[in-house]
């Protein structure tokens, strides 16, 4: 094997910043379910799965953006596509369905809001203010970070409608 070298093409990949990878097509692994498959800018192929981000309107042929997350001890790299509506660090209108733990002055009160899926989201915890009653049908929540397809929530405000 002599003028012939290795080269570890995961290095020229780093986590937490966003790359593009081109969807080739979709496949499905028994019982594992369905996957797309994703080349990157060094032509390899990674999975992405579509019980998770089938709803982001990912199709053969498209390109998308995604952030590298992690690479394990085994060399599986894992990539979170760009969320289609929310970016980390934004504030956005969701929903209100409900309230946890909420009592005059609690530091332990949650929000259950919806968002743009429909999918039912529990915002970090914060400072109940007492205030916030049956008119109140939205919550202003900054997106903190997402993770297989899911935002987390801050609470920011309180919509009075």
């Amino acid at each position: 094997m002599t003028g012939r070298k290795f080269q570890d093409k995961t290095l020229l990949l780093s986590p937490g910043k966003y790359y593009k990878l081109e969807i080739i097509k979709t496949i499905e692994f028994l019982p594992g379910g369905s996957w797309y498959v994703g080349r990157d800018c060094n032509g390899l192929r990674h999975l992405i799965p579509v019980s998770i981000y089938g709803n982001y309107g990912i199709e053969p042929g498209s390109v998308i953006s995604c952030r590298l997350d992690r690479i394990n001890c085994q060399g599986r790299f894992f990539f979170e596509p760009r969320h289609p509506y929310y970016s980390e660090g934004e504030t956005y209108s969701f929903d209100l369905l409900g309230l946890q733990n909420c009592e005059e002055g609690s530091k332990t009160c949650y929000a259950m809001v919806r968002d743009i899926f429909g999918q039912e989201l529990k915002t970090r915890p914060f400072n109940y203010p007492g205030t916030i009653s049956g008119a109140v049908k939205s919550l202003t929540c900054r997106v903190i970070r997402i993770k297989k397809a899911v935002p987390y929530l801050e609470v920011s405000g309180i919509d009075i409608s």
